[in-house]
């Protein structure tokens, strides 16, 4: 075709307007692609993670981000606070009191008291011989939490002696659990023993 005709202006158009017409659609191709890629229309926020896509069949879009998990600091077992009867005898001699309820067990693993049956009138003493045992007069109401840690402060010690129908205690566990204990059955060489054990949390 001939350009003998065309004016000088018209390659003047065609030489710098074409180049400046491919940039402009270059920048808006690239702007698209990097809207598509946020998945959000519009500029991804600096710094926020993007949930991870879901996996495994029927799966369609991305799954929804988990909500931040709540730590909190590990709480202590609860222990009740009313009484409970509880049998100690050959055997199942060792009393745990930080667990709910507390439990007789086989073993000095986590315990706190044992009642030895080996000689003579059973015994109470504390597991590893801390002084967190104290003996309480025989009459009188039943001791306050505040009443017994008081009790093992001033008159703590590792045993009772040989344990009377009616005979009263107080002691802590290792885990600072404060308790009192109370004989509700006859003692005998041999025989179970049967406790009323009050803990406090």
């Amino acid at each position: 075709m001939s350009t003998q005709g065309q004016p000088k202006w018209a390659w003047w158009v065609v030489g710098i307007l074409i180049p400046v017409i491919g940039i402009v659609v270059t920048i808006w191709a690239a702007n698209r692609s990097s809207d598509s890629d946020d998945g959000s229309g519009g500029a991804a926020a600096v710094g926020t993670p993007r949930p991870p896509a879901a996996t495994g069949p029927g799966t369609t879009g991305p799954a929804p981000a988990s909500p931040p998990l709540s730590r909190t600091p590990d709480a202590p077992a609860k222990v009740p606070a009313d009484p409970v009867e509880i049998t100690l005898k050959p055997g199942a001699n060792y009393l745990d009191l930080d667990t709910a309820p507390p439990m007789a067990m086989p073993s000095a693993k986590s315990a706190d008291l044992v009642v030895l049956f080996a000689v003579g009138t059973p015994g109470l003493v504390t597991e590893g011989s801390t002084p967190t045992l104290a003996v309480l007069p025989a009459e009188g109401p039943d001791p306050t939490a505040a009443e017994c840690a008081e009790a093992v402060d001033k008159r703590g010690t590792y045993q009772t002696g040989d344990l009377t129908r009616g005979a009263r205690f107080c002691t802590e566990s290792d885990e600072g659990h404060l308790a009192y204990l109370r004989v509700v059955s006859g003692v005998a060489i041999e025989a179970p023993v049967r406790f009323q054990v009050t803990v406090w949390k």
